[in-house]
């Protein structure tokens, strides 16, 4: 597991998110925690923790990549109307405490692309192109949300129009082409 939200497992069926980094204990001395630069025991606060905002609901990505990025949510509204989240945890950081750009950048790849999903769920997809503008920096407790609009289809590749934001702080917007390949199996 990432360094970092350790303890969002725990937390989750509370409905909670900590920023958790586990720092070592002595011997026969509970560890202790470091939860957003404050050194505690391994009992999480509620105060120390951020509730998930209502709809949302973390997503079965555990393995791989997502499991190196995560925890990340979804919202699902009507139709094609969807956001993805993550809550910005220490891994997630670079060394001014801020989002570091290369998780904005993966971040979007998947806010974006899942657009593709919507349009054609029955296929595996790929990013061709991915073009963004850093507008703003996100913070270590910060809610990230993104999501992506299909504006233009030729054969199998879409280009998706994207914004990532926290609160109402626009911290990225971009383009991205994704390429439809093979049929998958159903994900039901």
């Amino acid at each position: 597991m990432a360094a970092g939200c350790n303890g969002w497992h725990r937390a989750e069926a509370e409905g909670l998110v900590p920023c958790v980094q586990p720092l070592q204990g002595s011997a026969g001395v509970a560890p202790k925690l470091r939860v957003r630069g404050v050194i505690m025991t391994d009992d999480l606060l509620d105060e120390d923790s951020v509730a998930i905002p209502a709809g949302y609901r973390r997503m079965d990505w555990f393995r791989g990549f997502g499991r190196q990025i995560g925890p990340l949510y979804e919202w699902k509204g009507e139709g094609e109307n969807y956001r993805r989240a993550f809550l910005v945890c220490e891994h997630h950081t670079n060394g001014m405490n801020n989002c570091h750009g290369g998780m904005l950048m993966a971040f979007a790849d998947t806010a974006f692309g899942h657009a593709v999903s919507l349009a054609k769920p029955d296929h595996y997809w790929v990013t061709a192109r991915l073009m963004t503008d850093f507008l703003a920096a996100a913070h270590l407790g910060d809610w990230v949300e993104g999501a992506g609009e299909i504006v233009g289809v030729e054969d199998d590749l879409f280009t998706v129009a994207g914004r990532i934001w926290t609160g109402t702080r626009t911290l990225m917007t971009g383009t991205g082409i994704f390429k439809t390949l093979s049929r998958r199996a159903s994900r039901n």
